[in-house]
């Protein structure tokens, strides 16, 4: 049986023999299990698959990791993705060892990449939660449902240009309690609905609802129960309202006096005002250009505290005539003429957050506008700005090598950036020329030759004072642009791509592994069932554990794209109930990402039913994917922990030990940022005992005490710089060390009691119930 692997029978309830533990050495640390990412950063950790290198090791992987390629790179593409249902349909075998083994990915820092993919995939932002609607006549549907804090709704005012009838509007929707706002897409409408909403109800009581299906009209929802918060405002979005009359809005304006709420419904379509549906209906229009640059300049110099006028002691009062000067520009000008859009004057004001006021860097800011880029990567990835492609049969698939390998790895280490493109350029090359291995090196042309475009503009920028050296695009949005060109204007290069992320994530890095997977689930909303097939579903049934993490990482990224959210959904629950070991690990770490926050109650009742399961004994899934979890709903998580610990099913109770101890690393939330999370959480409740048996019941376990009695001693080392914090710990700690775990706790407290005051004042408390009678640790005969 694998070191701390969930036996099949019970545990003997007999007390452990006072026989001190083993020593708890650098070995049995590094068997630590995979939720060592960098504190705050929500993404779920890998476990590792059943080989197992030294921590930090940037080495190359060894053979072993490699794919098979002996009938050579030619007839390793031609195969690709033509056996997938072949290989679905063989029995997958072994088991997941993740828990005994060292995590390789306990080194990853948090990865931009995602936070730009969610920006860019979900207006609605990363605190959205799937909601299910129970329609008349039993029809289940899914829905986005998210909440607007005060501190968003505050920032948001800072940057809003009201339309001229805004007081109108506000009157319209206190009085009729609901609106109809139609406007074309990149208006603002969104905004406009927030902030009347919250200058109505109050800014910390603003809602929305996104309904993606396309069946789902506003006649279907109009009378629905429970679908508006009393006392709040929602914004309503669907991406087919259907038809509209004046009695179906009506009858939403009553649901929102039946439930003291406030409603207004968005439609981007535009056309002449219609009379029958007054007084609900109402047009806006985008707010002017320069209004908008002018708020978002503004904000962006507070936001930078940044002065542009040469102060002595700067009070801000520099900045109008630095926004009045950037207005002057007819350059600025004729950007805000050619796109008007909100969005666009906002990234403008961004642009030019850092000019210099020289001509020059006026230029290098404009070059970074949205409405230039997917320009540019077009021009780059076709080779516009090039001549000696004709003359160098090498030259096009090298540069595009190069243009996907930065894009696809903007701002990781150049070296990296070298690796994958240089594996790129090796199947491009085939693909062009049947033939393998070219003979020159990816980047003997050098960098500014493969990034360059007509106009000189700087797209790449690298640091020469960091170390590693990287490159970034100027812009990141030039990234998605690159590949969007890639995937949607060559038909040619799709399934290289596929093959070369495939390649990637069986051999990879871990950093490495992980971009191409998020790669993967960007390119997922584009063709899901492409992509699915291709690679999501054959990485979820693979005996790696580092390829089945691949899968969970692109469902994290699919999980935010409310298009896909609910096929996405019912796959991952279809992986967690077929007879098959991997796909139920897959399914464990699929639930610690954004689909399992979107979820929440039913993933947790899906994750019992996994832990119950005796092919996931030996893995650290379920339990990476309870962290996660706690850090969305902490109340419901820490109380299906308790219930799991007092399951019949050992196992069970085996997981959620596994859990305590994943969850004992977490730090707390300020002000009680130095506590642990767990206990921060508690502070402020009645439920201070809530944990007590949950960490009994891991501390005297043969399968988890090890690493239960290392995070107490965190705990207690924590302690020493907290008075508050110490009463808590040495409180708990009197609590949970009773008969049988006196004798241990005594022995580990006196190891202790040199490095942490805690220990020492834990140790010194009298004993409630040590063997043979009531005494102290003083008493004699006890062991000093």
């Amino acid at each position: 049986m694998p070191a701390e692997a969930v036996p099949d029978a019970e545990p003997s309830d007999a007390a452990p023999p006072p026989v001190p533990p083993p020593e708890i050495s650098d070995s049995a640390q590094a068997g630590s299990p995979p939720a060592e990412a960098e504190e705050g950063n929500h993404e779920p950790p890998a476990p590792v698959d059943s080989v197992p290198r030294p921590r930090g090791s940037t080495a190359s992987v060894d053979a072993r990791d490699q794919p098979d390629n002996s009938g050579g790179l030619r007839e390793s593409l031609d195969n690709f993705g033509k056996d997938e249902q072949e290989q679905s349909a063989t029995a997958s075998s072994g088991t997941d060892q993740s828990w005994s083994q060292e995590s390789e990915t306990a080194d990853l820092q948090p990865d931009d990449y995602r936070t730009q993919v969610i920006r860019g995939s979900a207006a609605i932002g990363d605190r959205a939660v799937a909601i299910q609607l129970n329609l008349r006549g039993g029809r289940q549907i899914t829905a986005l449902k998210f909440h607007r804090d005060a501190a968003w709704i505050d920032e948001a005012e800072l940057t809003f240009v009201a339309p001229n009838d805004f007081a109108t509007l506000r009157t319209a929707l206190e009085s009729n309690r609901m609106l109809y706002l139609r406007g074309a897409a990149g208006t603002g409408r969104r905004r406009l609905a927030e902030i009347l909403l919250g200058r109505v109800v109050g800014s910390d009581k603003v809602a929305g609802i996104e309904v993606p299906a396309r069946d789902v009209s506003l006649s279907t929802l109009a009378g629905e129960q429970g679908l508006l918060l009393k006392g709040h405002g929602t914004v309503l979005e669907l991406s087919a309202p259907g038809v509209v009359s004046n009695a179906i809005l009506a009858t939403f304006a009553g649901m929102a006096r039946e439930a003291d709420a406030w409603l207004i419904v968005l439609d981007d379509r535009t056309g002449t005002p219609d009379p029958a549906l007054s007084p609900y209906e109402v047009h806006t229009e985008a707010p002017e250009a320069g209004q908008v640059f002018r708020r978002h300049l503004l904000a962006e110099l507070k936001r930078r505290a940044r002065c542009v006028g040469g102060c002595t002691r700067c009070d801000a009062r520099c900045r109008p005539a630095f926004v009045d000067e950037c207005l002057t520009k007819s350059a600025v000008q004729l950007q805000l003429e050619a796109d008007p859009r909100p969005a666009s004057a906002a990234d403008l004001a961004r642009a030019l957050a850092d000019w210099d006021r020289t001509d020059d860097d006026l230029d290098r800011a404009l070059a970074t506008i949205r409405v230039r880029v997917r320009e540019h990567a077009a021009r780059l990835v076709k080779g516009l700005d090039v001549s000696n492609d004709v003359r160098d049969p090498q030259a096009a698939p090298r540069r595009q090598a190069v243009q996907i390998a930065y894009a696809a790895y903007d701002g990781h280490p150049l070296s990296d950036i070298f690796d994958v493109g240089q594996q790129l350029l090796e199947i491009l090359w085939v693909v062009q020329r049947s033939a393998e291995s070219p003979t020159r090196v990816l980047f003997d042309a050098g960098i500014e030759a493969m990034l360059k475009v007509t106009d000189q503009s700087v797209i790449v920028r690298v640091d020469a004072g960091e170390h590693p050296r990287r490159a970034r695009f100027v812009d990141s949005r030039m990234s998605f642009d690159i590949l969007d060109v890639v995937w949607h204007d060559f038909d040619g290069v799709r399934v290289p791509l596929l093959f070369w992320l495939n390649q990637l994530v069986q051999s990879g890095r871990p950093g490495i592994r992980r971009r191409a997977a998020y790669i993967a689930g960007w390119l997922a909303t584009h063709d899901f069932d492409e992509l699915w097939r291709i690679l999501i579903r054959p990485w979820a049934r693979s005996d790696k554990g580092t390829v089945r993490q691949a899968a969970a990482w692109a469902v994290d990224i699919l999980a935010y794209d409310g298009r896909w959210l609910d096929a996405v959904r019912g796959r991952v629950r279809e992986w967690a109930r077929v007879d098959n070991a991997q796909l139920h690990d897959s399914a464990a770490r699929s639930y610690g990402t954004q689909l399992g926050a979107a979820f929440v109650t039913e993933t947790l009742a899906d994750l019992r039913m996994l832990a119950g399961r005796d092919d996931l004994n030996g893995s650290a899934s379920v339990a990476v994917a309870m962290q996660f979890l706690y850090t969305v709903a902490p109340d419901e998580t820490r109380k299906t922990l308790v219930a799991w610990n007092g399951e019949r099913t050992y196992r069970i109770r085996v997981h959620a030990a596994r859990s305590l101890i994943l969850l004992a690393r977490l730090a707390g939330r300020p002000p009680k940022d130095g506590w642990p999370l767990l206990l921060s959480d508690l502070a402020s409740t009645d439920d201070g005992r809530l944990l007590d048996d949950l960490w009994r019941a891991a501390l005297s376990d043969p399968t988890t005490a090890l690493r239960a009695w290392e995070s107490l001693r965190s705990w207690l080392q924590a302690a020493d710089a907290d008075e508050e914090l110490q009463e808590v710990v040495v409180s708990l700690g009197a609590r949970i060390l009773r008969r049988p775990l006196a004798t241990r706790g005594r022995f580990y407290l006196k190891r202790w009691k040199r490095e942490s005051e805690s220990a020492s004042r834990l140790l010194a408390l009298p004993w409630p119930d040590p063997p043979g009678g009531a005494a102290t640790p003083e008493s004699p005969g006890d062991p000093k």
